[in-house]
């Protein structure tokens, strides 16, 4: 079912297609009038605004000779697409175009008033002749000139155009394709005016004008293979581009070793199979097919009228202009179209980008709102978490401080070791949740600091002294060093906590016998304390986390929280904790706080 739609579909575009054609042949033929003269018969009665083409004149020995009745006005002869050839009347040279000459597609020839026979003498190959008054042959030839100044300066805007396109994207491909056509026939163009060309010879352009015309069909195939990319299916540009360069070289193999009809039918099948595989695609209802092929069919009826027009057939009409430049509206329109499939090609990319923006926006503001309810949830939820800890924390330490309470009233009745026992489990439970609720206060940022200036040399110093009397009960030894006598901005009492975390730190890991020291510097706009212990050290691994909660590499005496709490006041204090540790030789923390200014 899909396939008969799709052959239905292709046969309905055939039609309209030959309709176009053949539409486009026979409206050229109404739009451009034209008289012809035989050889040797009288004028017409009114040869204003009328131009004459020659029929029927007699050629013998490449020799062309017209008969001319008397006439009222001056006269004058156009040739047109000449090979070399000599004019003369009478026997005098009036007119002559060699190899040698620049070369011309339009020889205009006022005609002197004579009665004498004219003899055009060709040294090889063809022309066309066609006679009017001086006045309507000049009104013409000016025609001719503004119809190739405006295919002129289209095909540069189609230049310009493609290249400005190229340059801002250059990954469109086929837009290089639609510039090197259009400079082909930009080229031709100016060669083909009614002016002497100022670069090529008579003999220069013929053995260039037929390797022009095959690159440029090849370069129109291209254009419209490129411009629909579906064509190519899976075969990569360059592969592509590479099969046209061969097809071009097979061409001039063709042109140049006499084969030309093989030639021939290769310039005039290019169109046609650049239609079928368009015809093809629109078939199967392919993107930026319709507007090549209407293009490619107009350029095919304008060729077809003027290939008819130059075999001279009797049936064929058409004024001057037609007969020298019709082929140049085939080769606008056709780039005229290729321009506009462009532009269609671009703004379907356009819509696209657009769509996927508008798309990526939506799912943009739709994750951001997905987010931020999650994020919202998130905060909800740690704000209930930290409250409930609090209320946790603060109903644990009523019951420890009632249960201390009564422990102690009952070592005066009851076993004593048992009882101790009891009070230092109660100890650890209190000192853990104080130790817990100081730490959510702190990141919930609850605690608030009285900042005041504050000289740590009788901090560290009262710090050392009560631990010389711990150091004492375990055998340790203990260094204290002042090196200095810094100033610091600090709350005193949340300072001192710190510190003194550090130092319990430092016990709870150094074993019996070992040694703490305790050691204040100041340094470059800051002060230094010092805290080392010659315990086991801490695992490079461990290293990174020994801040975090509940970090104690398995000592049970300790709660975990000290190092914590120490690196939250710090850091509320605008100073740092660093630490250095080797296993087996101990672990350094060092305290930098800001001097005072």
């Amino acid at each position: 079912m899909k396939c008969s739609k799709s052959i239905l579909r292709m046969g309905g575009a055939l039609l309209c297609l030959m309709a176009v054609v053949a539409g486009t042949f026979y409206i050229c033929e109404y739009f451009f009038p034209k008289q012809t003269w035989k050889n040797g018969s009288p004028w017409p009665e009114n040869m204003d605004e009328t131009c004459l083409s020659v029929e029927d004149y007699a050629q013998k020995k490449r020799q062309i000779i017209l008969n001319l009745p008397p006439c009222d006005e001056p006269l004058s002869l156009v040739i047109s697409q000449a090979t070399p050839f000599t004019l003369t009347i009478g026997g005098e040279v009036i007119y002559q175009y060699t190899t040698e000459h620049p070369y011309q597609r339009l020889h205009t020839i006022p005609l002197p008033e004579t009665q004498e026979e004219l003899e055009v003498a060709l040294q090889g190959g063809s022309m066309r002749i066609m006679l009017g008054t001086t006045e309507t042959i000049n009104r013409f030839v000016s025609q001719t000139e503004m119809i190739n100044n405006i295919s002129i300066g289209m095909q540069l805007i189609v230049l310009i155009y493609a290249l400005s396109l190229y340059i801002s994207k250059p990954s469109e491909h086929y837009l290089l394709s639609l510039a090197a056509l259009t400079l082909g026939n930009f080229v031709l163009t100016l060669l083909c005016s009614s002016h002497p060309s100022a670069l090529f010879t008579e003999s220069a352009f013929r053995m260039l004008q037929t390797p022009l015309v095959m690159l440029l069909r090849v370069l129109t195939v291209c254009c419209c293979m490129l411009i629909s990319p579906f064509l190519l299916g899976r075969v990569r540009e360059r592969f592509f581009v590479l099969g046209a360069a061969v097809l071009y070289g097979v061409m001039l193999l063709c042109h140049f070793t006499g084969l030309d009809m093989i030639t021939r039918i290769l310039i005039d099948g290019l169109p046609l199979v650049g239609i079928g595989v368009l015809l093809l695609g629109y078939a199967r209802r392919k993107a930026n097919t319709l507007l090549p092929l209407i293009g490619l069919a107009l350029l095919t009826g304008v060729n077809q009228y003027y290939q008819a027009y130059a075999q001279q057939s009797s049936s064929l009409r058409g004024a001057m202009p037609a007969f020298l430049y019709v082929w140049q509206f085939g080769c606008i329109l056709f780039i005229f179209f290729l321009m506009l499939a462009t532009n269609r090609r671009f703004g379907q990319k356009f819509a696209e980008s657009e769509q996927l923006t508008i798309t990526l926006d939506q799912r943009v503001q739709q994750r951001t709102a997905e987010l931020e309810a999650a994020n919202a949830q998130i905060r909800e939820e740690q704000q209930q978490r930290s409250q409930t800890m609090l209320n946790l924390l603060h109903d644990l330490r009523t019951p420890i401080f009632s249960a201390l309470g009564c422990a102690e009233m009952l070592q005066a009745h009851y076993d004593q070791e048992t009882i101790d026992i009891l009070a230092g489990r109660l100890g650890a439970l209190n000192h853990l949740a104080e130790d817990l609720f100081l730490v959510a206060k702190l990141q919930e940022s609850k605690i608030t600091f009285v900042l005041s200036e504050e000289p740590l040399q009788p901090v560290v110093t009262d710090i050392g002294a009560h631990a010389a009397v711990r150091a004492a009960e375990r055998g340790i030894t203990l260094h204290l060093e002042v090196l200095a006598t810094p100033t610091v901005t600090a709350d005193p009492f949340r300072l001192r906590q710190a510190l003194e975390n550090l130092v319990d730190n430092a016990f709870h890991y150094t074993p019996d016998g070992g040694t703490i020291a305790l050691r204040l510097t100041e340094a470059v706009g800051e002060a230094a304390i010092s805290v080392s212990d010659t315990g086991k050290g801490i695992a490079p691994e461990d290293l990174p986390h020994i801040f975090e909660r509940y970090y104690h590499s398995g000592n049970q005496r300790s709660t975990g929280l000290g190092l914590t709490i120490a690196h939250e006041i710090i850091t509320a204090l605008n100073g740092r904790i660093e630490a250095q540790s080797q296993q087996g030789d101990g672990t350094t923390f060092t305290v930098y706080l800001p001097l005072t200014r």
